[in-house]
């Protein structure tokens, strides 16, 4: 009796260590991020950083490699075909992918990441669609370590190695907004990569075609993909003129504004109005152009007349008048004299991209220049409360340099005898309207919505009376 309890004893010890061995068993295989978090995001960010970060390899491999090609029996040490993983010249060439079959049976993570890392460097959708883009995602596809970045690449490898991977991670970049560090980081992924520019084209497409009804991707396009430094010049000018002659940016409060700014802080483009960044906008077509120029010409419209121009009962009008003309400018620069420079100098400082043009008055007013092409439009703040239409010549004889360095001075830039002299008395805006009209410069009208743009539509079509001739146009 007493050796079967035993027996039964025994069973029952020896069913509870194996229940415990499958316990501990079950425990082993879990992830570590419930008990370590700290720990595995130390983990996941060192290998995220090591992913993306090339080996430095001495030349001499290179030129081993080369000697190889030539004399098969100088075989290449394993240092060498580890750190050749990482030379995309040689590790893209589909013999290197033979000799890796030949003489390297099982490869390391590190040696994965170099794989993948020059595949990206050398990325192109004629290459993506190419033996050797197959033959890593291959490779990548059999890998079986614990490297959790490699096992997340294998997981996903028709993204990160295949012709269309750049077009759905750009969807996934513009859906959640991310930035292009934020996505290369939790990619492992290089962003200096041809790779990541595939990525960011197909992004930035996406934006465009569906920014009319996501206005959250308008704000996302001007603050995140645009100002991205991984753009070729080619694809940043080709980007910005897609973006200024899209029909939402024109009608989006604040985005051309925003454009602007961009487009003058960056040495790629500039001012398409200053005669040495326009070289930068050859490549840009003429509407693009034209657009820009009206947004800035505006700016310097509404710049002068809110903050440099003396109050006056009309001043609202006067503005919006020349807004209604501003598409017609070719150019236009405010000249600031020393009390307004120094008065204006913390607003200047908020807007540095925007004021680069302005140029300097000496004396007692500021002035604003508009050019029109055939006609110069003079605006100052001084007392004599009128404006200076000139003909092209005259004006080119009075000013012969329109961005030059040294300041402008009264009796240069108002010649009575040599302009049509408007005074702001009650039928300025028709003297005004009829002495553009004669050189063919119309206002522009597009839906008003206040009231004294309306108003403004409707003074203009009225008192044409009056003939005005421009003097010497």
């Amino acid at each position: 009796m007493e050796a079967a309890e035993t027996g039964v004893t025994l069973q029952q010890a020896l069913r509870g260590l194996h229940q415990v061995g499958q316990a501990l068993r079950r425990e082993a295989q879990q992830p570590l991020t419930a008990a370590f978090p700290l720990l595995q995001n130390v983990l996941a960010t060192l290998m995220a950083q090591a992913a993306v970060r090339p080996r430095h390899y001495p030349a001499a491999y290179v030129l081993a490699w080369e000697y190889y090609l030539v004399d098969p029996q100088q075989p290449l040490t394993t240092r060498m075909v580890r750190y050749l993983c990482w030379e995309p010249s040689v590790a893209t060439d589909m013999r290197f992918q033979t000799y890796l079959d030949t003489v390297m049976g099982t490869l390391s993570s590190r040696v994965l990441q170099g794989l993948l890392w020059c595949c990206h460097m050398d990325w192109t959708p004629a290459f993506a669609a190419g033996e050797v883009v197959q033959c890593v995602q291959q490779r990548l596809a059999a890998y079986q370590g614990e490297d959790g970045m490699l096992t997340r690449w294998r997981q996903h490898a028709e993204i990160l190695l295949s012709p269309a991977g750049p077009q759905s991670l750009a969807t996934a970049l513009a859906a959640d907004r991310l930035s292009i560090a934020a996505l290369c980081h939790a990619w492992a992924i290089d962003e200096r990569s041809p790779y990541v520019l595939a990525v960011l084209r197909h992004a930035l497409g996406q934006c465009l075609q569906a920014m009319g009804d996501a206005p959250a991707l308008r704000t996302y396009l001007l603050s995140t993909l645009l100002p991205w430094g991984g753009w070729t010049v080619r694809d940043f000018r080709k980007a910005i003129a897609a973006t200024v002659l899209h029909p939402v940016t024109a009608s989006t409060d604040g985005m051309p504004a925003q454009l602007c700014t961009l487009v003058l802080g960056d040495t790629r483009l500039g001012d398409p109005r200053l005669p040495s960044q326009q070289p930068n906008w050859q490549a840009i077509s003429q509407d693009a152009q034209q657009q820009c120029v009206h947004w800035l010409s505006s700016a310097d419209i509404t710049f002068f007349f809110d903050h440099v121009l003396s109050e006056s009962k009309d001043q609202q009008e006067r503005q919006m008048f020349w807004l209604l003309y501003a598409p017609r400018v070719v150019r236009s620069r405010p000249l600031l004299q020393g009390e307004d420079l120094e008065r204006l100098q913390p607003l200047l400082r908020q807007m540095p991209e925007m004021v680069v043009h302005f140029g300097h008055m000496q004396g007692e007013a500021s002035a604003l220049i508009l050019d029109f092409g055939a006609v110069v439009v003079v605006q100052t703040n001084d007392l004599s409360d009128a404006c200076y239409v000139y003909g092209k010549r005259n004006f080119a004889q009075l000013v012969p340099e329109f961005w030059q360095e040294a300041p402008f001075t009264m009796p240069e830039l108002l010649v009575s005898r040599e302009a049509a002299t408007i005074y702001y008395h009650q039928t300025w805006e028709s003297d005004l309207a009829e002495i553009l009209a004669l050189c063919d410069i119309q206002p522009t009208y597009k839906a008003p919505t206040d009231a004294s743009a309306i108003a403004m539509q409707q003074g203009l079509s009225q008192d044409r009376e009056k003939s005005i001739v421009l003097k010497n146009p």
